[in-house]
């Protein structure tokens, strides 16, 4: 958790330095970009760019995400955005189980829209593909495989949402 941490804290530490008259957020969500139940900081360092860390908690563990963005111009208020990211994207929590319990890490894709308020803040809501790992899938079959063990159905895709407010 240390080197996540510090990683974290270098990559924000970059985005601001190299953000010229930059746009900054903090917000709390649930999702991928959020880190599971967490916050988020993002830092967007040009109109069309911005770098995002988030850090919360995926139920079975810490969860993580740090990526980048690409705002698709507008001339509306909402912004629509594509992303990409590497961190937390799988999580397996088995009730009475907790030695099974654990978090998974690997790259997602997706993308998004922030709907701006009046009050400087705004909503974000995401759809995100991850690329689950293969120790992932191994021990999801191994236990899909367990009769006494009921699985919920895997989707292909997680969402997020988020309030943000501007900094």
């Amino acid at each position: 958790m240390k080197k996540v941490m510090l990683l974290a804290v270098l990559f924000l530490w970059t985005a601001f330095s190299f953000a010229q008259d930059s746009n900054a957020s903090l917000g709390l969500g649930l999702g991928f970009d959020y880190g599971g139940l967490g916050a988020q900081v993002a830092v967007k360092t040009s109109d069309e760019f911005a770098l995002f860390a988030g850090l919360g908690t995926a139920i079975a563990g810490p969860g993580y995400n740090l990526g980048a963005r690409y705002f698709i111009e507008s001339k509306r208020p909402e912004q629509f955005y594509v992303h990409a990211m590497y961190g937390y994207n799988a999580v397996i929590v088995i009730q009475g189980m907790s030695e099974a319990n654990k978090v998974y890490y690997g790259p997602s894709i997706g993308g998004g829209i922030n709907l701006p308020n009046k009050n400087n803040t705004f909503w974000e809501f995401a759809l995100n593909i991850p690329f689950r790992p293969s120790d992932f899938r191994d021990d999801w079959d191994d236990l899909n495989n367990d009769p006494d063990i009921q699985i919920n159905r895997l989707l292909p895709f997680t969402i997020s949402i988020g309030y943000n407010f501007n900094l």
